[in-house]
Parts: structure tokens; sequence; C-alpha cells
């Protein structure tokens, strides 16, 4: 029943991280899933952002969870996210949107991208995936 309430105070008191986190889970659940059967080095990181998917609004209930203060008997009080878990929330989005803008810059011939470049790519990813988590927790 307090964890129910914190959930709703999650939805009113932070509406951008809230929904945002909603957001970025539709998104990237429904084009990763399209993405799995794409070639070899684009599954690697439509698999890695299915992942990412997932762990999204835990990860975004616990960063709003660390802004509460006080105590019951006295009243709760929310301060704002640090710049650390903004910068985390923003990347987020970048690495949640990324596989697109590449498909996007790439059709449209504003870059060009071999498989070398492609297999850098997949390697990076869950390193900047792990990293934007690890943004969240300091």
């Amino acid at each position: 029943m307090f964890l129910i309430a914190f959930v709703l105070a999650y939805f009113i008191k932070q509406p951008i991280l809230s929904m945002g986190t909603l957001f970025l889970f539709i998104y990237g659940f429904r084009f990763s899933s399209k993405g799995i059967n794409a070639e070899k080095y684009d599954c690697y990181i439509n698999q890695y952002r299915l992942i990412f998917c997932f762990v999204i609004p835990f990860l975004n209930f616990y960063m709003y969870w660390t802004t509460i203060g006080g105590n019951a008997g006295v009243g709760f009080t929310f301060s704002p996210l640090t710049l650390m878990q903004k910068l985390s929330f923003l990347s987020q989005v970048i690495l949640i949107l990324l596989p697109e803008i590449r498909k996007f810059l790439s059709r449209k011939n504003f870059i060009h991208i071999d498989e070398k470049k492609q297999r850098l790519a997949s390697a990076l990813y869950p390193i900047a995936l792990i990293l934007t988590v690890c943004m969240a927790y300091r």
C-alpha cells in the first residue's frame, strides 16, 4: 500500500520523468522487437535496447525514490533531481533513439557506416548503457 502511494506520487511529482519513462519503454520495446530480425550488428543493438527498455522503469523509479526526504511523522519532501540523474535520463533518451537516428541519417546519405563502424557500435552500445545506469546511482 505504501509503495502504491509512492508510485502515484511519482506520476504526480515528476511528470516528465514518469511519462518519459513510459514513452521510452513503449517506443523502445516496439522498435526493438521489430528490429530483432535485422542485420547481424543491428540485431545485437536491438537486443541490448530491448533489455534496457525493461530496466528503464525500475531505474527511473529508483532515481525518484532517492529524491524523497523527511519522515512519515513530519512529512515527506521531494528534492529535485541532481545533474547526474538528469544527464542519465537524457542519455536514456539518446540511446533509445540512436538506432533510428542512425538509419535515418544513413538513408539521407549524411553518414556512411561500414562494417567496421557497425562492429564498433555494437561493442560500445552496451558500455554506454552501463554508464547510463551508473550515472543514475551517483
